[in-house]
């Protein structure tokens, strides 16, 4: 369990999306067969800066919990200048 904090990065809530790191999580989790308690407390512990303090005020006591509230907060929401760039460069068929 000791590699499994140099596998896995901190989620900060600034820099990677929210959704990738939460994949990447998810992945390591599967690869290393840890428990719901252990996935719950190891998300818990690579949660830090922006996204700590947002977790200090929430409830939360489950992995499920805490990855929607992640999501919910830190998904990131397209702009519509950038709807309308991805519209425009998207390939027709």
């Amino acid at each position: 369990m000791e590699n499994f904090g140099k596998v896995v990065t901190d989620f900060y809530g600034e820099t990677v999306p929210v959704q990738n790191w939460l994949e990447n999580f998810e992945l390591n989790v599967d690869a290393y067969g840890l428990t719901e308690r252990q996935k719950y407390a190891q998300a818990r512990s690579k949660i830090t800066k922006a996204a700590q303090l947002f977790l200090e005020s929430e409830l939360v006591g489950s992995y499920e919990e805490l990855k929607a509230t992640l999501l919910t907060e830190f998904q990131r929401k397209l702009g519509s200048a950038e709807v309308h760039e991805k519209l425009a460069n998207r390939k027709k068929l």
